[in-house]
């Protein structure tokens, strides 16, 4: 039962009701109490109705002849009289229930206490009826039966004595007695008047009535085998002549005391005779089949310990609204999320949208509806947003009405009012309708869960729900490796730019990382257990707002130390050494900024040169005592009397580290100043710039100033819309969507049609240079796409002095500005660089030869190095640019500079390949092949190991180095299910798997769905690749990526054996930040010993549920191919129907069978 809001009511009450009614200005009396309804409905109410009255209407049958019974323990006064007492509760039951189950509406406070609090109070009553009657007859009992000399007995609860008849036989009595000890030993003088109360009270119940009796029965039975088990036959008839001597006539089942002669004698004397001792083996099958049934029956399901989480409602003191509703949540034990989503219904339709999604991890949760406002001149409009606190998200609905509400009505929680919630809960959180000529339902929260027909009805509503699961159920301590973004919430925005930077033992070095990277390219947990070693080398970081970040080579975490005193570890799967080798450039740099900020700067030049690249820090320079104000004034007056050049430009773009308030407005108008006068310059610096350095840019209040674009790009074309760029770098292909207003200026500059030169053969190219491709004339693997039937085609060219142009039919066009910005896109998203052959190759130093990471040869001699550098230098760009490369052999050089650059070379055909983007020949002539590679680099022949050996999988993860796929999840478009042909091929060859479409094991089944075969060009069965992928009509998407190869000697199971089609399924379905993070994701599970023969594993990863499985394929005992499937569903939930469905086919199916064979 549940209270209601108050309505009308016509009917007058009186007596104690009367406060319940109130008169209206008309004198018409209104009923203002309480209103009760019962929250179950329909069918499910008239069967609880039905099946109470059949109950109640047996036991006070059963009640009442029980009194009037004929025996004489019955018709004594003090059994007799709580039987007659019993009468008055019983009728008031009933009438309570018979009220109850012909009332079809709602309950008044009068109409409650008649039917239900009747009910009960009633039932409380008859309770103690049956009590009194209980105590009443074990007393009549013990006086008529027992006493009287009829039946030897066991009576006393402190100090138990056994009663025997005075004239009972002398041989009988040593049965009797060792019968008698026997219950003694056993406590039945306790445990049969506690089972008899037990039915006093439950005596409605005939269940209860049917296990009393076996009891009885069981406890004698026990007894009786206690006692014979020693016995020879002759002994055990004599006890049976004894048990039948003493046996009593039927009588109703009371609380007597434990008596020799009582409880199916006749059963008792066949089981003493037939005794037999169990044999030990029956003994122990009994006990085993025991404890199997208490393990499968009296345990919770593993993994559910705690899995009740707690929503409390509260009213915060400073929220004043009758449309909001705020929730502290205690669901990390529990290990649930939420996912929060709002219904929006009006005229029986229902629109369902996602708000956003709750971790474990969150402490509060914000949900309020704003009301339309009564404004003539305004669309009506309802606002809605929910969000929680630090750890989570925020996520909002706008639904616009045609017209204003007449009223509305709501409904939430009382203050402090709590809900329990488990895995697959569904609850209202909040909920609102409006009256637009309908009027308005009755409704709250827990009956709009069990009432759904209540929002479908109302002219509109909105209703919050929040639908719980399973989130992250590993506890802290297993956290490793698992993301709680806490350090991306708490580390980054102290300690991106410190106060302060101590280095002990570390070595100055180039820049390969800062500490925003380092976090967001690996995985934080916490907290972690990590502790100060005080161990060297270590970095040690100090915020503004007093904390301390520590890093050091005894510690693999990174340690907080907050301003008070609190510590907090960060722990992933790097080292203490990886950490600091990682940041160490980054920490000297910082710390030289943050010196050099301290010193006065007079005037603007000497910033630009002091600072051209960045690193001055404003904060630095005004806490020293510097004055910001005037350096801000000669900067405005600075850009306002002079032209700046693009380097100065952009080195003003760099320097706003630190600014803050109004330092940051001078500054950024300023900026604008330089792009209303410079815009040329301005742009061409911005382009210069990164797209991280961009997306930190000023942003100026008007919105004059650029901003950076969003990468959006996509394994699947069909997930991009034009125009966009097809980027194919060592056989990874994948598509970039290009900003309208780039793609505007690409459009100007093939109107505007200025030549790009450098399309003529080059003067010194051995003979064999063609007018399209040479050194000196380039085309990168990267094409404009503007229209989707294929017209708009380009193609990117570098001409002479490396400026950039497109290739329009044949035309190439310059477009030098608006071509390096798609390549800083690029580089933004995968860090390619697009290094010509020219500048790749000069100044070399040195080269080695490596194989498989074993460096074979080595060459620095200036005569080999001048020969080499004029051979490759010299070289064409070869037409298979960019296909997967066959050479197997590295060729690692290094310029005079220190810097490297890899190629990959084959001893095989003469040309190289320079990653991303180049193939180069370096000869032409068939006859002599690879001989001038050789003699440049002071060889006669290859090595015996690059000859005689393939490659193996070293060859993969060397590309991958050199050429590194784009990072899932930066900006990235989920594929378009069911995946096509071209994004499974394209994903496969990335990961260097079987890429060869068999097009008789490829299928489409139903729509929605399709499946792929791939296999490599040996033409073996084995090793195969199968990806299928559906799509079902609410939009829910579904994967299975299957790879087999052929089986060794060793089927032990490794994740690291698996990591490629791994890293492909987590390709393939999307939602990972990169495409090892579901591999590291998968390799926390635990691996049992017995996983070589098959195993299977699930886990809820980033992407969504997961399900593993590794099988063995053996003939004839011998090990014939090893595979492992992936199988992706959105939620744990749907892999638990489709596992249902599943099985609900094959039972079908077997029954459907059976059918046949019994029609056959």
């Amino acid at each position: 039962m549940s209270q209601k809001k108050n309505v009308k009511n016509t009917h007058f009450g009186r007596g104690r009701y009367n406060s319940d009614y109130a008169p209206d200005a008309k004198g018409v009396y209104h009923y203002i109490g309480s209103m009760y309804h019962i929250e179950l409905e329909g069918r499910k109410r008239r069967k609880m109705i039905f099946l109470l009255t059949a109950l109640g209407l047996i036991a006070a049958v059963a009640f009442v002849l029980g009194g009037f019974s004929k025996g004489r323990t019955a018709q004594t006064f003090y059994a007799l009289l709580p039987f007659v007492c019993g009468l008055l509760p019983t009728g008031y039951f009933l009438m309570g229930l018979a009220e109850w189950a012909l009332h079809k509406g709602d309950f008044t406070r009068k109409g409650m206490d008649n039917a239900w609090t009747r009910m009960v109070h009633s039932a409380w009553g008859l309770t103690v009826c049956a009590g009194m009657a209980a105590i009443g007859s074990i007393i009549a009992c013990i006086v008529h039966q027992t006493i009287a000399g009829e039946v030897s007995f066991l009576l006393g609860v402190l100090r138990p004595r056994i009663y025997l008849p005075s004239g009972m036989d002398e041989g009988q009595m040593a049965y009797v007695i060792a019968h008698e000890n026997a219950h003694l030993r056993r406590g039945d003088q306790l445990w049969k008047p506690l089972g008899y109360a037990l039915l006093a009270v439950h005596w409605f119940n005939p269940l209860v009535w049917a296990a009393y009796w076996l009891f009885c029965r069981d406890i004698e039975t026990a007894c009786d085998e206690r006692v014979v088990k020693t016995m020879d036959m002759a002994e055990k008839k004599a006890y049976s002549e004894a048990l039948l001597h003493c046996s009593q006539g039927r009588r109703m089942v009371l609380a007597c005391p434990v008596a020799f002669g009582e409880e199916g004698v006749k059963g008792r004397i066949k089981a003493v005779l037939r005794y037999k001792k169990p044999a030990f083996w029956a003994v122990l099958a009994a006990v085993i089949v025991c404890i199997a049934v208490a393990v499968c029956f009296l345990t919770d399901p593993m993994g559910r310990d705690g899995s009740k989480g707690t929503l409390t409602f509260m009213q915060k003191d400073n929220v004043v609204s009758d449309g909001r509703a705020d929730f502290t949540l205690e669901t990390y034990d529990a290990g649930l999320g939420a996912h929060v989503y709002a219904e929006v219904w009006q005229d029986g339709r229902c629109e369902t949208t996602q708000l956003l999604t709750v971790g474990r991890y969150a402490n509060e949760l914000s949900v309020q509806i704003q009301q339309p406002e009564r404004n003539l001149q305004a669309i009506p409009a309802f606002q809605l947003w929910a969000a929680t606190d630090v750890y989570g998200d925020y996520g909002e609905l706008w639904d616009s009405l045609k017209e204003m509400p007449k009223d509305t009505a709501y409904a939430a929680y009382q203050d402090g009012e709590k809900r329990q919630v488990a895995e697959g809960d569904d609850i209202v959180l909040l909920a609102m309708a409006a009256d637009l000529g309908g009027g308005l339902p009755q409704f709250d929260c827990r009956r709009l869960e069990k009432q759904p027909g209540i929002a479908r009805d109302a002219d509109y509503m909105i209703v919050v729900r929040a639908a719980f699961a399973a989130d992250d159920t590993e506890s802290a301590g297993d956290l490793l490796g698992k993301d709680t973004d806490s350090a991306h919430e708490y580390l980054l925005p102290e300690f991106s730019l410190p106060v302060a930077v101590e280095l002990d033992g570390v070595e100055e070095q180039a820049v390969r990382q800062d500490l925003d990277a380092l976090i967001n390219d690996h995985r934080w947990a916490m907290p972690s257990d990590a502790q100060r070693a005080g161990t060297s080398p270590s970095i040690t970081l100090y915020s503004r707002q007093g904390g301390t970040l520590y890093m050091e080579r005894g510690m693999d975490a990174l340690l907080e130390v907050t301003a008070d005193g609190t510590a907090v570890g960060y722990a992933s799967d790097m080292t203490g050494d990886a950490i600091i080798d990682a940041l160490s450039g980054w920490a000297w740099q910082m710390k030289k900024n943050i010196a050099r900020s301290k010193e006065a700067i007079p005037d603007v030049e000497t910033l630009l040169t002091r600072f051209p690249d960045g690193g001055f820090r404003w904060d630095i320079y005004l806490d020293n005592g510097n004055d910001g104000n005037a350096l801000v004034e000669q900067l405005w007056a600075y850009v306002q009397s002079s032209t700046l050049t693009a380097a100065q430009c952009r080195g003003l773009l760099l320097n706003r580290d630190g600014l803050d308030g109004a330092f940051t407005e001078g500054y950024t108008a300023a900026l604008v100043e330089i792009y209303q006068k410079q815009q040329d310059v301005y742009m061409q610096a911005w382009r210069s710039l990164t797209y991280e350095q961009q997306k930190s840019g000023p942003l100026d209040v008007d919105g004059i100033l650029p901003r950076a674009q969003t990468i959006r790009w996509s394994y699947d074309s069909d997930a991009l819309s034009c125009p966009y760029m097809t980027v194919n770098g060592s056989g990874t292909v994948f598509y970039m969507e290009i900003p309208d207003e780039l793609a505007a200026r690409i459009g100007q500059r093939v109107a505007e049609n200025v030549k790009l030169g450098g399309f003529e053969p080059p003067q010194f190219t051995n003979g064999w240079g063609s007018a399209f491709s040479s050194w000196t004339a380039e085309t990168p693997e990267v094409h404009l796409r503007f229209k989707e039937d294929y017209g708009g085609f380009y193609s990117l060219c570098r001409g002479d002095g490396g400026v950039w142009g497109l290739c329009v039919d044949g035309n190439v066009v310059q477009a030098d500005a608006e071509v390096r910005e798609l390549l800083a896109m690029i580089r933004s998203l995968t860090g390619w660089e697009t290094e010509s052959g020219r500048e790749a190759f000069s100044g070399l130093a040195s080269a080695e030869l490596i194989y498989n990471g074993e460096i074979l040869y080595t060459v620095s001699d200036a005569d080999h190095m001048a020969r080499l550098q004029n051979l490759l230098q010299n070289g064409t760009q070869a037409e298979s640019a960019a296909k997967t490369p066959p050479e197997c052999v590295q060729l690692r050089l290094t310029r005079s500079d220190g810097s490297t650059v890899s190629v990959l070379a084959a001893p095989d055909m003469a040309r190289i390949y320079l990653p991303p983007f180049y193939y180069y020949r370096y000869n032409d002539y068939e006859s002599t092949g690879t001989q001038p590679l050789l003699d440049a680099l002071g060889l006669t022949e290859w090595p015996a190991a690059v000859v005689n050996e393939g490659c193996g999988a070293w060859l993969t993860a060397l590309e991958a180095q050199l050429t590194p796929m784009p990072r899932n999840g930066q900006s990235g478009a989920s594929l378009i299910f069911p995946l096509s042909e071209q994004a499974v091929r394209s994903a496969a060859i990335s990961m260097g798997l079987p890429n060869v479409i068999s097009p008789e094991e490829t299928f489409s089944g139903a729509e929605g769905h399709a499946a792929y075969t791939l296999r490599d060009d040996s033409g073996e069965r084995y090793p195969m690749l199968v990806g299928s992928s559906q799509v079902d009509d609410v939009g829910k998407r579904y994967l299975q990526v299957m790879y087999l190869e052929p089986a060794g000697e060793d089927t032990a199971f490794r994740w690291a054996d698996w990591q490629r089609p791994i890293a492909l399924a987590g390709m393939l379905y999307g939602g990972f930040h990169d495409d090892g993070q579901l591999y590291r994701q998968l390799s926390t599970l635990e691996i049992s010993e017995d996983a070589g023969q098959g195993a299977n594993w699930t886990m809820t990863t980033t992407g969504g549920f997961c399900r593993v499985s590794y099988s063995v394929m053996e003939i004839q005992g011998k090990p014939e191919r090893q595979g492992i499937s992936l199988y992706f569903y959105p939620t744990e939930q749907d892999y638990r129907q489709q596992q249902k469905v599943v099985q609900q086919n094959r039972e079908e199916n077997v029954i459907a069978a059976q059918e046949q064979t019994s029609g056959n």
